[in-house]
């Protein structure tokens, strides 16, 4: 999904910001930067802000690979506490 098709859709957007928090969440608890965590994902600080704030679209297959950076489980980063 591209961005202007989130903004056109309140639920999707919602997700976006649900999952950005989740990512920012466990990204601080680890003592993790941006610009590290971009860094170990081939992305920059920016793009990690992007996601955070519910900006841009996360995919299965980047989440996956920011659960492997932060050393967590899909399902922790998906399930809602």
């Amino acid at each position: 999904m591209d961005k202007k098709h989130a903004e056109e859709n309140p639920q999707k957007k919602a997700s976006m910001i649900m999952y950005g928090k989740k990512l920012q969440e466990i990204r601080m608890k680890k003592g993790i930067s941006r610009k590290k965590l971009g860094d170990a994902t081939n992305r920059t600080r920016q793009y990690i802000y992007s996601i955070e704030k519910g900006l841009t679209p996360l995919s299965l297959y980047f989440t996956t690979k920011i659960c492997a950076c932060l050393n967590v489980n899909l399902s922790s980063f998906i399930i809602k506490d």
